[in-house]
């Protein structure tokens, strides 16, 4: 597919022409360089941001005019049907990426994939991000979702990894895991109803 700036745009665009992609990029100065081969696509809006910054990430949800809706399970306006998180790969980043654009910026039924989660088993220089965190913060989703989908007391939620109300458990429907990823299917209306998933304020 060749690599490289702009690569993953054209990539995406010539498999959904009509697609509305936003990308989010930190280098600004990359940003500006291509810029020009960027405006030749349709429907393209890159973001300069930091994932790892609260700031940036609501600049992003201002500028793509996202608004979530009254709750995280009902429909909002210009939310996404897809988010692939494909950024920077430390927990702290995946993390908070997924706090803010999970509930606040897919739609409900929506899918949102991490990327490049597996931990290294030896050492490898440039890759201290595969630390294991992201996968036990996936193994506290799946355990919650697995135990009646937090409908144990809520007195026994925790922080621990294990538990039965993780908050990252929080409007999931499913999680399916293989390789060096996740995909994480966000719940409708009718599955919180159904009391399906953890969803805390129906619950």
């Amino acid at each position: 597919m060749g690599y490289g700036p702009g690569k993953s745009v054209a990539l995406w665009k010539s498999w959904f022409p009509y697609l509305d992609l936003h990308e989010m990029e930190y280098d600004v100065k990359c940003v500006e360089k291509w810029q020009t081969e960027l405006d030749k696509l349709a429907n393209v809006t890159v973001h300069v941001g930091d994932q790892s910054k609260q700031e940036d990430l609501d600049k992003l949800l201002l500028k793509a005019k996202v608004k979530p809706g009254k709750e995280p399970w009902l429909l909002g306006e210009n939310q996404f049907d897809i988010i692939i998180d494909d950024g920077g790969h430390y927990f702290n980043q995946i993390k908070l990426s997924y706090e803010v654009l999970f509930e606040k910026a897919l739609k409900p039924g929506g899918l949102y994939v991490i990327e490049d989660i597996a931990p290294m088993r030896v050492p490898y220089p440039g890759r201290e991000y595969n630390d294991g965190q992201v996968i036990q913060w996936l193994q506290g989703m799946m355990a919650t979702l697995l135990g009646n989908a937090g409908q144990e007391p809520h007195s026994r939620f925790s922080s621990d990894p294990m538990n039965m109300h993780a908050p990252q458990a929080r409007w999931v429907a499913s999680v399916e895991a293989q390789k060096n990823a996740a995909a994480i299917i966000k719940v409708t209306a009718e599955e919180c109803k159904r009391t399906q998933a953890y969803c805390p304020s129906i619950n």
